[in-house]
């Protein structure tokens, strides 16, 4: 069978994938960005500091501790032999089983494998120049001499086995990577049947090879111990470190930005599937030996760990597990853990450092005797072993092509994902509101749509509305941006439609003749249908809130899907927002995401007008907030040496007029223009202007040349917006983002505003609590597609309730509970909500600092602190749903109830779990909910009764 023919792969049962490529893998950008992994100067030059550390620390210490060295040389060795063997194996197990997800990172174990000649040559020095290390050697008439002993432990017979396992090995990774490279040259599919061949041979003459050496090259240090499991047990070791290798190096080329589109959630959630079974069958083996052991009590086994359990190598023996099995185990039982590149990376290399810590519980005790010996040489030869496993890795994925183009499963593996709460991520079905929600008297008085002629912005804009322009699609429109474009649009006359992520009532209310189209533009169902008849499409959709981590591979997906229906549907025009940037600098992940979209979206036979925009200034934006919540909280900022970089900010209500000015001007059709504001500032000077109209002097300080995530954490723990949009933002702040192109103006002839006005607007807005859109409306991003509480299909598992009697109207209680969280408070023990944010905001949840958007109002998916509004019903009901992170999901309910001669003001608290972590945080929390809940619901009737 040919395996590039699908037509006979799907004869032989193999899965079929319809819809279209994450990304067009063929492509010339796309086969640019995959053709090899390129490390920064700063990497390399770190790599080379490393291995000169290590170096000059081999030699200094052959004149300190000769045995040390040596050991840790051999130490250093089997390290990289083990990760070399286990991208072999890795490798070897993705050809056997037919696996089609791992194509896509197969070259990752390929330049793991790549290790393997350092590795072997650092134990062959071991061997070669200092068998001593080894005490069998040193005496002729030595006990080992007897027997079989005698033989297997015979000096030349010892590394005539060493060069045969070397050479075996070396052997099968010629092979399977040789045949890898020549399929990207030929595309011929025999050769992955030739490494499916190879692979079974592999495995067979590694298993076998494996155990040997592992009784030779570290169980002998001690000849009078045995283990008959040994080499299983270091094999499991192997297979550990080898998977947890994988993942940083997946995680890292993700986070770099040149797998996006092609490493998903889904391949990282099998990686740490691999992992926990991994380092679960490291313990069921290191538990079975040392019990087996212990059980036996043979004086020639017990004395293997009798000799660690004492003394100073008891805390290291005991510290082998925990590294090794405990944490590994209990942080990757959780699902979300395993997909969470951050936490799964931290993981792995919590594992690496155990398998390092095992070796070294193997070989040092053998070598040093009665003390543990670590210090400084072992720190930096462990250093140089890690730069040059970092320069061989990295060079090894230079040498290729990131992905095996002609693979002829990669089609399999570049669709084995599924993005779930991404952008426009809903569920196809809508089930609707168990109660309406109506107009409460609380929004009455200042509803988000404000049609009048102050509230807009192109009453002035020098372009005419077209009559002849057909149904306009408006995406993104519960996001900042689409929010303020809908209103602009209704009031010009043009019939909109918006494209949401679930359907709600919400935006007919706000909206009154507005089209609503449910759409999920990841997986494009419902795109048909939302396209159906447009003749203009706004494509304001980003994936920005995904984070640092996923919002790339999201963008792509979601361009190349929407242009896709775009044709089909026959759409006469896109307009797309887009970032500013040089496009021949080196830019960030965030703005190489925006071109990359803006190039897949001109793609298209249709015309495609981009608008490039540098940071955007207006009240609820996550930019303003960000400088206007540093110059507010702070004297003194500490910021990186980007903060001196030029960037040219533009207030929204300019934006806004580009946009509809790009509508209404033909010429702007099929053109890309920059736009910006009236001033060039850099990132310190905004800060200082926006300092100046606050009346605060603040001193901004220079820091040192730390991690972009670094910066964004800090700046997180000071502002409103979380660390996953705050750290994409900074990203684009190490560019200078200037406008290189002004045509525009000549097309749209209006003077921008400047920054200081757009600052001065945006603060006039907060202060008139009339702020229609905010960066939180959209915040977390799964919170449209988020369970509600009548969705559930049991009761939630814990309920809580407190109620009091009251004589106060149900329309004043209705208000007082309408103005909780945000700079108001909770009435009462304000502290403790404030703390349990803090705890979230740490953990890199949304914590209390979001607020709220206004102050006066609330309507159904507002914000409030760390709570959402999920339904309103005025006078009676106020549901919030937790959008913290929770072992569980959780809401809180009030409720005011008549009674022919009273009221009942009652305070539920819904927490739904079905895991044991759900169950101890709800039995933590119970004492205090009592003292927290009759607190609150007695201070909302005191309000109300004043």
């Amino acid at each position: 069978m040919d395996l590039g023919d699908s037509e006979a792969r799907q004869r032989q049962g193999v899965p079929r994938h319809d819809g279209g490529l994450p990304l067009d893998i063929h492509s010339p950008w796309v086969i640019q960005r995959l053709s090899g992994c390129m490390a920064g100067p700063q990497i390399r030059r770190w790599c080379w500091v490393l291995m000169a550390v290590g170096a000059i620390a081999f030699v200094m210490g052959q004149f300190t501790g000769v045995d040390r060295t040596w050991a840790t040389l051999l130490l250093t060795g089997q390290f990289l032999v083990g990760l070399g063997l286990g991208g072999l194996f890795l490798m070897a197990m993705h050809y056997l089983t037919g696996a089609a997800w791992s194509v896509a990172i197969r070259r990752i174990p390929e330049a793991m494998a790549s290790l393997l000649p350092a590795g072997l040559l650092a134990v062959g020095a071991v061997l070669i120049l200092h068998p001593s290390l080894y005490d069998w050697t040193r005496d002729v008439e030595h006990e080992a001499s007897a027997g079989f002993r005698g033989l297997w432990l015979n000096y030349r017979f010892f590394l005539l086995r060493g060069v045969i396992y070397a050479l075996v090995w070396l052997a099968f990774a010629a092979g399977l990577i040789g045949n890898s490279r020549a399929q990207d040259r030929d595309g011929n599919a025999a050769h992955t049947r030739r490494n499916v061949a190879l692979s079974a041979g592999f495995t067979v003459l590694f298993a076998v090879s494996y155990w040997l050496a592992s009784v030779d090259w570290i169980m002998s240090l001690d000849h009078h111990w045995y283990s008959t499991i040994f080499g299983v047990y270091n094999f499991t070791g192997l297979f550990a470190s080898a998977v947890a290798c994988a993942i940083l190096v997946a995680v890292w080329l993700r986070n770099q930005g040149v797998m996006r589109g092609v490493i998903f959630d889904d391949h990282l959630h099998d990686l740490g599937k691999l992992l926990l079974g991994a380092t679960t069958l490291w313990a069921y083996i290191w538990f079975s030996q040392y019990m087996l052991i212990w059980y036996a009590n043979i004086p020639e086994e017990t004395i293997y760990y009798v000799h660690r359990q004492e003394g100073t190598w008891a805390p290291l023996f005991f510290m082998n597990p925990v590294l090794n099995w405990v944490v590994p185990f209990f942080i990757l039982l959780p699902r979300g853990c395993k997909r969470n590149g951050s936490v799964l990376g931290r993981v792995a290399a919590v594992v690496l450092v155990g398998r390092w810590l095992d070796l070294y519980l193997m070989i040092f005790p053998s070598v040093s005797g009665g003390e543990v010996t670590f210090g400084v040489w072992e720190v930096a030869i462990t250093l140089g072993a890690s730069g040059l496993t970092c320069a061989i890795i990295l060079r090894a994925l230079s040498r290729a092509t990131l992905v095996p183009l002609k693979d002829p499963y990669l089609d399999e593996s570049l669709h084995y994902h599924k993005l779930s709460g991404g952008i426009g991520a809903v569920s196809p079905g809508f089930h609707g509101r168990r109660r309406s929600m109506r107009e409460s008297p609380a929004t009455r008085e200042r509803p988000r749509d404000r049609s009048s002629r102050a509230a807009l912005f192109c009453h002035d804009l020098p372009s005419q509305p077209k009559a002849q322009v057909g149904i306009i699609l408006v995406t993104g429109a519960s996001g900042y941006i689409g929010g303020r474009l809908v209103p602009e649009l209704l009031a010009r006359g043009y019939r909109v439609r918006v494209m949401i992520r679930a359907a709600s009532s919400e935006c007919t209310w706000r909206w009154p003749g507005v089209e609503v189209a449910v759409a999920d533009v990841l997986s494009g169902e419902g795109l048909r249908d939302a396209l159906l008849g447009v003749d203009t499409a706004y494509y304001l959709i980003h994936s920005l809130l995904l984070g640092p981590k996923r919002f790339a591979e999201a963008d792509i997906w979601a361009a190349h899907n929407f242009r896709k229906a775009a044709e089909e549907a026959q759409v006469t025009r896109i307009i797309y927002l887009g970032g500013l940037g040089d496009l021949t600098a080196q830019l960030s992940p965030h703005l190489r995401s925006r071109m990359e979209v803006a190039a897949e979206l001109q793609r298209a036979s249709i015309p495609v007008t981009v608008l490039r925009a540098s940071v955007i200034i207006g009240s609820g934006s996550a930019s303003y907030e960000i400088i206007e919540h540093l110059a507010r909280s702070s004297r003194f900022i500490l910021a990186p040496r980007w903060a001196d970089n030029r960037c040219q900010p533009i207030g929204i209500r300019d934006v806004i007029k580009y946009l509809v000015g790009a509508l209404e001007t033909p010429e702007t059709e099929g053109r890309s223009f920059d736009i910006g504001g009236c001033d060039i500032l850099t990132y310190r000077q905004m800060l200082k202007h926006i300092a100046r109209v606050l009346g605060r002097p603040i001193f901004i300080v220079t820091g040192p040349s730390l991690s972009i995530g670094f910066y964004a954490y800090l700046a997180s723990l000071r502002t409103p917006v979380p660390a996953a949009i705050t750290r994409c933002l900074f990203g684009g702040l190490q560019n200078e983002v200037v406008c290189q192109d002004d045509t525009i103006k000549s097309l749209l002839p209006f003077e921008p505003i400047g920054y200081e006005e757009a600052v001065r607007r945006a603060m006039r807005m907060e202060e008139q609590d009339s702020i229609r859109t905010r960066w939180s409306d959209a915040y977390p991003p799964s919170h449209a597609s988020a369970l509600k509480l009548h969705e559930l299909k049991n009761p939630p598992k814990y309920v809580a309730r407190y109620s009091l009697t009251t004589h106060a109207a149900p329309e004043a209680l209705f208000q007082s509970i309408c103005k909780i969280g945000g700079k108001h408070g909770w009435f009462r023990n304000n502290w403790m909500w404030r703390l349990r944010g803090m705890i979230d905001r740490i953990l890199l949840g949304v914590g209390t600092s979001r607020g709220r958007r206004s102050y006066s109002t609330l309507n159904v998916d507002d914000v409030i602190d760390f709570w959402r509004v999920e339904d309103l019903e005025p006078n009676r009901r106020l549901l919030l749903r937790a959008e913290m992170i929770l072992p569980g999901r959780a809401w809180l309910e009030f409720e005011i109830a008549e009674k022919p001669d009273h009221n009942v003001l009652t305070i539920s608290a819904h927490f739904d779990t079905c895991t044991i972590r759900g169950t101890l945080y709800w039995c933590f929390f119970m004492p205090f909910h009592r003292f927290i809940f009759m607190h609150l619901i007695q201070q909302i009737e005191r309000t109300s009764l004043r």
